[in-house]
């Protein structure tokens, strides 16, 4: 017998067939919402997971914030990107709001005369460094319409090109790329031995982006970009929520590639410093990834330097970087 109802333990279930449909089908897991044994007693925690709000037939506003308050914000942009399409339009409205507070007007830019290279010159730059990748397609794979909010086409070599392995490829094409980088520019890795993967680890979207461009043919991904207008004065977290649905962050990698071919982009203080919200960072390799990498220009105005900061800081002189996925046949 149930002890708080004086029912059976069959009826009191019998009263929850949403919870006990979801665990049934596997759609709940165990820290999420866990059936505690105290005798025939039944206890339920906090829905805990954004798939399961979802399921409910009237998800209300309070369980979305109780979830939110209760879950560490990289978790929950992590739920948020595993959404499929439809789910994510139940819940639109509840992050509709969600660190609503954390946008500043932001009237800082790119240096006047800054300008998105185009392919032939983004190539060119590419043949020195890497002559022997195959270069054939890029053309014709930017033979599409831009996509609303990019500003031009990024070009970088496959980090599984460059590294020869998909093991790990990301981490050690980025070492090379910001080696690459401080060869060019005078330029301060703050972070160096710490990106690793225990330090750095790239968001799902941005890891499904990858995955699309890994598919196409040649050595070089082909995508349009922004270059951080876009989401200026916003944090990282609520930029991300703000997303078009093929939008997704660009991590270090690609912002070190994209600087390495546009070294007018940053060039002096008082210019829109960089996020890269493709990824979360944990200083202390302690599995909290409650904060993000940037480039920015050093305060005594002696050069280039990658660090970090809070993913809810919005600050009106940077912004995030982010990427398009192409259109689907």
């Amino acid at each position: 017998m149930d002890r708080l109802t004086g029912e059976p333990r069959e009826e009191a279930l019998r009263k929850l067939p949403e919870l006990t449909r979801a665990v049934v089908q596997g759609r709940v897991p165990p820290d999420v919402i866990q059936a505690l044994a105290d005798g025939d007693e039944v206890k339920v925690v906090p829905i805990l997971q954004l798939a399961v709000l979802a399921a409910k037939e009237q998800p209300t506003q309070g369980q979305f914030e109780r979830l939110v308050n209760e879950v560490p914000a990289w978790k929950v942009l992590d739920q948020i990107d595993a959404l499929t399409p439809a789910q994510h339009q139940r819940l639109q409205c509840f992050w509709d709001r969600l660190w609503a507070d954390e946008e500043k007007k932001s009237s800082v830019g790119y240096p006047e005369d800054f300008r998105i290279r185009t392919l032939a010159e983004q190539l060119e730059f590419w043949q020195q460094y890497y002559p022997g990748f195959d270069s054939s397609h890029v053309l014709a794979l930017a033979e599409v319409s831009l996509s609303t909010g990019a500003e031009g086409w990024a070009v970088t070599p496959k980090p599984t090109r460059i590294m020869g392995s998909d093991s790990e490829a990301y981490h050690g094409a980025l070492d090379r790329m910001l080696k690459l980088l401080a060869g060019q520019c005078k330029f301060e890795n703050w972070q160096k031995g710490t990106l690793s993967p225990e330090h750095l680890r790239l968001v799902q979207r941005t890891m499904l982006a990858h995955k699309e461009l890994d598919e196409l043919p040649g050595d070089f991904w082909v995508f349009p970009f922004q270059f951080g207008q876009r989401w200026a004065g916003k944090s990282v977290r609520r930029g991300r929520i703000l997303y078009t649905e093929p939008e997704f962050g660009l991590g270090p990698y690609e912002n070190a590639a994209l600087l390495a071919t546009h070294p007018g982009r940053i060039t002096g203080l008082g210019q829109l410093r960089i996020d890269c919200p493709g990824c979360v960072y944990s200083p202390d390799a302690d599995g909290q990834f409650d904060d993000c990498l940037d480039f920015s220009w050093n305060q005594g105005d002696d050069g280039l330097s990658l660090r970090y900061y809070h993913l809810g800081i919005a600050n009106p002189g940077f912004g995030g970087v982010s990427g398009f996925r192409r259109p689907r046949s």
